[in-house]
């Protein structure tokens, strides 16, 4: 329940911050940080949560990003655990005004439910290619798709046959609001 409202909280203040857009260059897209909202589906678990990414650097082609979500168990009727990711981030740069593509690789840790896991916390990694739209070339918002794969070792200990979850393939769409 405190992950939850935790996660309201920052996710209003995301809303908040976003409300008042401004008009941006593709130079200001490249430069300043971006923060966006992001909704997954980690093989069959379902997660939502926010992402950080630091401004673009060495010739504008590459970032760190942060992300953070909450992700709710299928198995286990729906119980929430965490997961946190730090990355680097590659890119093609902004290609004909509209869009990015991007590939992105780095660590993950999950901060287990005790009702899944005797784990509290697996460290793995994870990589994936997104893309990136922009709404308008003066506009400071895009929206992104990304698709690839989550490598952590976390087995439901406390379900019947023990069985893995998270790990696999991820698929991921959301938004970011460039400053």
């Amino acid at each position: 329940m405190k992950t939850n409202i935790t996660f309201i909280m920052i996710f209003t203040c995301f809303c908040l911050i976003s409300a008042g857009q401004k008009k941006v260059t593709e130079q200001n897209r490249e430069a300043h940080f971006s923060t966006g909202f992001q909704l997954h589906k980690f093989d069959d678990d379902f997660g939502c949560g926010i992402n950080l990414t630091s401004p673009w650097f060495w010739k504008d082609k590459t970032s760190v990003r942060f992300n953070g979500d909450v992700v709710f168990s299928k198995m286990k009727n729906w119980k929430p655990y965490g997961s946190t990711r730090l990355g680097l981030v590659g890119s093609t740069g902004i290609v004909r005004e509209f869009c990015r593509f991007y590939g992105e690789g780095g660590l993950q840790v999950l901060t287990l439910n005790p009702d899944i896991s005797a784990d509290k916390v697996k460290l793995g990694g994870y990589g994936h290619f997104g893309f990136e739209f922009f709404l308008k070339e003066t506009n400071s918002d895009s929206y992104f798709i990304e698709l690839g794969s989550s490598g952590i070792v976390a087995k439901a200990q406390k379900l019947e046959g023990k069985p893995m979850y998270f790990n696999g393939f991820c698929i991921g769409v959301g938004t970011r609001h460039y400053f």
